[in-house]
């Protein structure tokens, strides 16, 4: 989408400023004596200088160049920086070898080292064990025995004040202050609900900081810290009441539970299953006892998971389980259930085409046509015809005018607390003007960004069409096994749907070698069962022979 305008000069400055003014607002009494003062003393700066430190906030990185530090809307930046307060900027800071590199470019490294040949990672690399202390610029270069560079360093003391109140505006780490300028030059939009002030993404200091350490956690799982070492982490925190902070804590401990069991450290692995309450942790749990030998204990854990599954997912892994366990323990095996689904066999030529599309050529005639619908239609009729629930005003669901869903999408009680607003969308598909009702509401919220509504592929004719084949009575159990379970059902449909005079069938599209997944097989089983024609293609690639 190309922007609607042009952003004023200092249009990050008013992004900030508003941001700052709203979480002082909104998050008084949780903000520390140190960051209540910024935002006082930040509001006295002069403009110039306001702006260059949002400049350098919103800049990769806390160590800058003076020399860089020129923007045309703010003048002379050394004029600007001496505004700034003493304690926000240190002159001369100490830098990893790591952080000289990346700020140095490769020619003025080879000033200071000689010239030399590869990239600047190689040469840092080689020189890393030589040089483990951080220093400032000044002993960077007597260090080598330097020519000075032109320009001065300086870094910003207060980017984790900034943080936070980024933090406690958005909710998360990973919106920023570029949402502001999306939602200016028109590319991002937004549904407005109405929230009241009270409305806030963390209710005390001790949920803000329980966020923040497990984001750190996090971070440092993605960067190869131990699994046993964050799990010692986790064990010093006391699991959060908060449902989206306990859903972090328990995402966490899995997938470190998980990379312990698949280190072998089966006892490590025990523990951190024990730490979460994800469904899928007693599955996992149960596996790890098999390794171990322990097939009783196994079966125990499985007969008590088997009379109370948490989700449909957890019950269909548990099925699976139960053969192999029965024969270890000399025990009758569950009948398998047979799939009711048909499979059949289509031998096509091999072109550079993804197959689902070719499948959906191939079965497109007079009489049919076929589409690569997979997720995205089912999502988008079940975000169109249930928007003025997801978007209701619930207490803790919307907090800052960013929000493309509400906080609490994938948590539980998602749907409890909303049911009569998710029955009435559901009994809205009876009425006989559902056509227009949902064509006008396209027409109204095209564009806006939606957790479920893919815009680029859903218009008019695709609502109008699925709405005439799939009906009301189809795509009201649909979206009734959606609501029980939203994080998983929202995937796994079939890949496409095949239009017909009489209706519509479905067929999910396998390559040679692929298999289905486990939300695919619930899918076809749920389609199949409500009478619809869902079945597999297995796709042969013809011989050029």
């Amino acid at each position: 989408m190309a922007p609607e305008h042009s952003p004023p000069p200092r249009y990050y400055l008013e992004n900030y400023q508003r941001l700052i003014g709203w979480v002082a607002e909104r998050y008084g009494d949780l903000l520390k004596p140190a960051e209540k003062a910024y935002a006082c003393t930040f509001s006295q700066l002069p403009e110039n200088a306001q702006a260059l430190l949002v400049r350098m906030i919103t800049r990769k990185g806390a160590v800058f160049r003076t020399a860089k530090l020129h923007y045309a809307e703010i003048g002379d930046a050394e004029q600007a920086l001496a505004k700034l307060p003493d304690a926000w900027v240190e002159h001369d800071p100490q830098l990893s070898l790591d952080a000289l590199f990346k700020l140095l470019t490769k020619a003025e490294l080879a000033n200071w080292l000689g010239a030399f040949t590869g990239t600047k990672a190689q040469k840092l690399c080689e020189l890393q064990a030589q040089h483990p202390c951080a220093l400032p610029l000044s002993q960077w270069q007597q260090e080598f025995g330097a020519v000075p560079i032109s320009d001065r360093l300086l870094a910003i003391t207060i980017m984790d004040i900034s943080d936070t109140y980024q933090w406690l505006f958005f909710g998360n780490r990973h919106q920023s202050l570029a949402e502001f300028v999306l939602s200016d030059l028109g590319i991002m939009r937004y549904e407005t609900v109405a929230f009241s002030e009270n409305c806030r993404s963390f209710d005390s200091r001790e949920a803000l900081e329980c966020y923040q350490t497990l984001a750190a956690l996090a971070e440092g799982f993605e960067q190869g810290v131990s699994a046993s070492e964050l799990l010692a982490g986790l064990k010093q925190l006391v699991r959060p009441k908060a449902l989206h902070l306990a859903r972090r804590y328990d995402r966490l401990a899995y997938k470190c539970a998980y990379k312990l069991e698949q280190q072998g450290l089966w006892e490590a692995a025990l523990e951190g299953y024990r730490l979460t309450q994800l469904p899928m942790a007693r599955t996992r749990t149960i596996r790890v006892l098999e390794k171990q030998g322990q097939q009783a204990r196994a079966y125990e854990l499985w007969q008590s998971a088997h009379a109370a599954p948490l989700d449909e997912a957890e019950r269909q892994q548990l099925q699976r389980m139960q053969p192999r366990l029965a024969r270890a323990l000399g025990k009758a095996p569950m009948a398998k259930a047979k799939p009711n689904w048909p499979t059949q066999t289509l031998i096509l030529p091999p072109r550079e085409m993804r197959v689902e599309l070719l499948v959906a050529e191939a079965m497109s005639n007079n009489n049919q046509q076929a589409l690569w619908s997979e997720n995205w239609l089912w999502t988008s009729l079940f975000g169109l015809v249930m928007w003025p629930a997801l978007y209701a005003p619930v207490p803790g669901a919307f907090f800052h005018p960013f929000q493309s869903a509400p906080k609490d999408i994938n948590l539980p009680r998602f749907y409890e607390r909303r049911q009569a607003l998710f029955d009435a969308c559901l009994d809205d598909l009876a009425r006989p003007d559902i056509c227009a009702l949902l064509t006008r509401r396209l027409q109204e919220k095209q564009g806006i960004a939606s957790h479920f509504v893919h815009w680029p592929r859903f218009d008019e004719a695709c609502l109008a069409q699925a709405l005439k084949a799939i009906g009301p009575h189809i795509l009201r159990k649909v979206f009734e096994r959606m609501l029980f379970d939203l994080p998983a059902n929202r995937a796994g449909f079939p890949d496409l749907i095949v239009y017909q005079h009489a209706g519509f069938s479905l067929l999910e599209v396998k390559g040679p070698g692929d298999s289905l997944q486990e939300n695919q097989k619930r899918w076809l089983h749920f389609f199949n069962g409500l009478g619809v024609d869902a079945s597999v293609v297995q796709v042969q690639w013809a011989s050029n022979e």
